[in-house]
């Protein structure tokens, strides 16, 4: 008997001791969560103010310029230029002129555009315009447009795939947005091709802005249009 008595005393002390042990193991248990958590939060943190501070170097070395603001380049205008149309004379303007060849046909494309009821809000063209030598707009009552223009004066060569590449990824990644590629030679094949299934995407080659000139710049000569594109610089 008295060992039975015994044999329950001991039975109850392990009773009562055990959920102290459950305790003390549940608390240890709790405060590996909490502090494994505590250090996710700072090293969490931590990361944040990393990626920001980065972004933020990135950001700083990024030229300050957009597609909005206008470049201070002024125009060299010549004089007495004697060819008869606008394009004739756009296509005979002088190699030893302290005007690059590329930003004429940038004022002249602007121009053209213009003419053709484009809103022209910015001519970007030279280093670091990121492909877009022309920022401009197209609207109506029911819709209205961005268009993003890149301006190549090459007479002898077809343009090729990448530039078309490069301009159809930004207008890809705006919303109402379209491209126009105008040069005063031709394009590849492959450009063609690509043209035919884009519908965001348009391609003038030389002889369609002769044919726009002849309708829309009949009475402009090559001095006037490059006054008129200073507006836009």
């Amino acid at each position: 008997m008295a060992e039975k008595i015994f044999n329950g005393r001991e039975l109850m002390a392990r009773v009562v001791s055990k959920p102290n042990i459950i305790g003390i193991i549940f608390f240890i248990m709790i405060w590996a969560i909490s502090e494994v958590f505590l250090i996710g939060v700072i090293a969490g943190l931590f990361a944040r103010w990393t990626v920001r501070k980065y972004d933020r170097t990135v950001i700083n070395q990024i030229p300050k310029t957009s597609l909005r603001t206008p470049n201070t380049i002024s125009y060299d205008i010549p004089e007495n230029i004697s060819h008869d149309s606008a394009y004739d004379q756009l296509l005979n303007y002088p190699d030893n002129s302290t005007m690059e060849k590329g930003d004429v046909f940038e004022a002249y494309c602007a121009v053209l555009l213009d003419q053709m009821t484009y809103t022209i809000h910015s001519i970007n063209g030279g280093g670091g315009d990121g492909g877009i030598d022309i920022f401009a707009s197209k609207s109506d009552e029911l819709t209205s447009l961005q268009i993003l223009i890149q301006c190549k004066n090459y007479p002898n060569s077809n343009i090729p795939y990448d530039v078309y590449a490069n301009l159809a990824g930004n207008v890809r990644r705006e919303r109402n947005h379209q491209g126009i590629i105008m040069t005063t030679g031709g394009f590849t094949a492959q450009c063609m091709k690509f043209d035919e299934i884009d519908d965001d995407m348009h391609l003038i080659d030389g002889e369609t802005i002769r044919r726009l000139s002849d309708r829309y710049l009949n009475t402009w000569n090559l001095n006037n249009i490059l006054q008129r594109a200073q507006q836009w610089k």
